[in-house]
């Protein structure tokens, strides 16, 4: 329960932080923030789930979501 609370308070502060991204043209940040809101909202939605495909399609697309975050963290600070 402490988990879903987390994950759900994380997730409404990413979405806040794309928003001020947007309005403030801050475009650097725009797909980091976004891949970062899909991959909680995923995580999120996988502990809701049960077990079986629809599970598997969220760690799935978490997981690609999470990858994405690391390959353009790289190369942001680069």
């Amino acid at each position: 329960m402490k988990l879903k609370i987390s994950l759900l308070i994380l997730t409404t502060i990413s979405i806040i932080a794309m928003v001020w991204a947007g309005f403030t043209r801050n475009d650097a940040l725009l797909p980091l923030l976004l891949n970062t809101t899909v991959a909680l909202s995923m995580a999120h939605l996988m502990l809701d789930a049960k077990k079986g495909k629809v599970r598997s399609a969220y760690m799935l697309a978490m997981s690609l979501a999470i990858f994405s975050i690391v390959i353009y963290g790289v190369t942001l600070f680069i």
